[in-house]
């Protein structure tokens, strides 16, 4: 394999580009005899090589573009700009109890929940149920299961 920073030089490095290297993609794989099983391999192998490599270039980029100073600037294609993109915050120190209170209840209406869908899952048919509280007869149903077929890749060592 050759240097593959060598082999992302030919990568789009524009708006034109992208939606050229885009189409070549759609219609390689539609009309071109493409395998779009290498194509969906080959595209599982680069988001497991962004996902791997994302923290360092991240930080790294972060350094680079402090030479550039506070103000965006133009680069590969792209207005590049230092931003707060996500902004957290921790309420374990809060010492509110109300908020602890909400919180209690959060974990319990949760629990109740998945309780409740995992006994609806469990129906086979419509099931006859009477509210002890109210007298009120309701008919159960199971949930609607849906589900799509997609290909699972497992990246053999």
């Amino acid at each position: 394999m050759n240097n593959i920073l060598d082999e992302l030089s030919i990568l789009p490095e524009n708006y034109r580009e992208l939606n050229t290297a885009i189409k070549q993609i759609k219609e390689g794989v539609k009309k071109e005899g493409v395998s779009a099983l290498r194509v969906k391999a080959q595209l599982k192998y680069m988001e497991l090589m962004i996902k791997r490599v994302k923290d360092i270039v991240d930080k790294a980029a972060l350094e680079e573009a402090d030479s550039y100073g506070d103000e965006a600037f133009n680069k590969y294609g792209f207005e590049i700009q230092k931003s707060e993109n996500a902004t957290n915050y921790n309420y374990d120190n809060c010492g509110d109890p109300e908020l602890d209170l909400y919180l209690e209840k959060e974990a319990i209406l949760k629990r109740d929940k998945e309780a409740r869908q995992n006994f609806l899952k469990s129906l086979k048919e419509k099931f006859v149920m009477i509210d002890e509280k109210t007298g009120d007869i309701h008919e159960l149903y199971p949930p609607v299961k849906t589900s799509t077929t997609g290909l699972k890749f497992t990246l053999k060592k």
